[in-house]
């Protein structure tokens, strides 16, 4: 089946004069390094994206055995020449890969960099990865919907755990509304079937001018929380 598919899809790419790929490095839950790779193209007036390959990674993670891997992938589907940009994160190996062994254009994934943002990472201290805060929004958002049965359950426990005081519930529902804006446009960044591109400056301008509009109740959240946020996402670097 996957031989029958791959015939298709080469048959495909075979007539497609460009391509962009997207790239990204992860670890499984048994901490396995892999690099996943998947081409971006137009086809029947429409755009398509398929994953093209998944790879362990064996070697260390330098800028040369990635890109080995990688070129490896692209001419195993006869695409090297056709690449027009790699998209990936902005870790400094990856980038050296693309830059200086494979020589093509590296564009920076704007989903990653606007989650990098030191706004966002500050709201996730709860969190070891600062580009998985989605994961603690959704917390977030649970303990406000529950919040009265939870407060319940607590009160009649003989032996409860330490709850959130008045202070930390104003924080969550604080905290949601500002976040809230941040993931929508992060899963509006990583859509494959619409064109991107010219969405990045539009959804940023409005995302700054949407947190300025936000007025915390919490003392903390005002001083720690939201003017941090605005000021990181403000200096994003629209530019390039």
């Amino acid at each position: 089946m996957y031989n029958e598919s791959a015939s298709r899809l080469k048959a495909i790419l075979y007539d497609i004069k460009h391509v962009s790929v997207t790239t990204d490095i992860w670890s499984s839950d048994s901490n396995v390094a892999n690099l996943t790779l998947t081409c971006h193209f137009i086809h029947g007036n429409e755009l398509n994206a398929r994953v093209l390959s998944t790879k362990e990674l064996t070697s260390s993670h330098t800028g040369e055995n990635i890109a080995a891997t990688i070129t490896t992938i692209l001419s195993e589907w006869n695409i090297f020449d056709k690449i027009v940009t790699i998209v990936s994160d902005n870790g400094i190996n990856i980038k050296n890969a693309i830059n200086e062994y494979i020589y093509k254009y590296h564009h920076p994934c704007v989903a990653h960099t606007l989650n990098l943002t030191n706004g966002i990472s500050n709201f996730k201290s709860k969190q070891d990865v600062a580009t998985r805060w989605n994961s603690y929004l959704l917390t977030k958002e649970i303990l406000l919907e529950t919040k009265d049965p939870l407060s319940i359950v607590v009160i009649n426990l003989p032996k409860a755990p330490e709850f959130l005081d008045a202070l930390e519930w104003t924080i969550l529902r604080d905290s949601v509304p500002i976040l809230k804006p941040i993931e929508l446009l992060t899963s509006v960044l990583s859509g494959e079937k619409y064109p991107i591109m010219s969405l990045v400056i539009p959804l940023i301008r409005g995302i700054q001018h949407n947190l300025k509009s936000i007025h915390p109740q919490a003392e903390e959240e005002k001083h720690y929380g939201k003017m941090y946020l605005i000021s990181s996402v403000g200096d994003l670097d629209l530019s390039s």
